[in-house]
């Protein structure tokens, strides 16, 4: 009687709103910092959607914003009832901007982890010696995911990694990014995937002088050599495709001369690309190249290579 009293509390917008408040309320105070949820609804256990999710970091500058998430889903609790598997059919991601920096070794998003780290976690990380841990050659069973993902469109997605420690700065802006998917099978090992689709993309890789100081020993190499797709998926992937995309690189200072190629100042304008029955079996790829059109600038502009 209990559950179902709170099962169909959880299915009122007040009761909804209540909890929402709540949990921005309580995550403040743990992290200490400023926390907003717009809006939660849930309907029917089968459509959720999440708007206006704003986090600042200790100095008060945005950490993340998350416009709006709307799922779709299959019955989840008949599912679970029935020891099915739930199925989200879409998932919207959309007004999206994450905010990374930092100047040293620690990030400004550090603050969270060390907010709900437990004390007892806090005092072995500080007294254990260094371990030297050596890898598992023989790869464990892995169990399904407990539940399958059809379709995820994200619009207006901004992620910025401003790594001034390292002297690498990442922005990825992508207006529009599709992902249908067939099936996951960790038990398998086997991923389908229908379709990828980018659109609208602006990418900026900034290399320049590090502030962290050069380490003149030499690097740890026993981790070094690990192959790609080392537990040996197979990965099928139907479409994959980029169009009305921008690539810009910088290295350093910019002392590009006109008419001249410079490869430490790249710009790469109305990409498109089109791939078809990209097919990666143990560490060895197939796929079949259709398309590559793209402009560098106005002295460089190709469309079929």
């Amino acid at each position: 009687m209990l559950v179902v009293l709170f099962l169909w509390l959880l299915s009122t917008e007040r009761f909804q709103n209540y909890l929402t408040h709540k949990t921005t309320q309580y995550l403040s105070e743990k992290l200490k910092t400023k926390v907003e949820i717009k809006h939660v609804r849930l309907k029917f256990f089968n459509h959720f959607d999440i708007e206006g999710v704003y986090l600042e970091t200790l100095q008060n500058d945005t950490l993340a914003y998350l416009g709006l998430v709307e799922l779709n889903t299959t019955q989840v609790l008949s599912n679970l009832w029935n020891k099915e598997t739930p199925i989200i059919k879409d998932v919207l991601i959309q007004d999206v901007f994450v905010n990374l920096k930092r100047e040293d070794t620690t990030w400004n998003y550090d603050f969270i982890e060390n907010a709900f780290a437990s004390k007892t976690n806090n005092q072995k990380s500080d007294t254990t010696e260094k371990i030297t841990v050596k890898p598992n050659t023989q790869a464990s069973p892995m169990n399904d995911l407990p539940i399958d993902l059809k379709k995820l469109q994200c619009k207006n997605v901004k992620f910025y990694m401003d790594d001034r420690w390292m002297g690498t700065d990442m922005h990825f802006a992508i207006g529009d990014l599709l992902l249908e998917l067939d099936k996951i099978s960790l038990s398998t090992q086997k991923i389908d995937i229908k379709t990828v689709a980018i659109n609208d993309a602006d990418i900026l890789i900034k290399e320049y002088a590090r502030l962290k100081p050069k380490n003149t020993e030499p690097d740890d190499t026993t981790t070094w050599g690990t192959p790609f797709n080392p537990d040996l998926f197979q990965i099928n992937l139907e479409n994959f495709s980029i169009g009305q995309t921008q690539f810009v690189f910088q290295d350093g200072e910019i002392n590009s001369k006109p008419g001249e190629f410079d490869e430490s100042n790249l710009r790469i304008k109305k990409y498109k690309c089109i791939i078809k029955k990209y097919q990666n079996i143990s560490r060895y790829y197939f796929f079949r190249y259709r398309i590559l059109a793209c402009r560098r600038k106005k002295w460089f502009d190709s469309e079929k290579l």
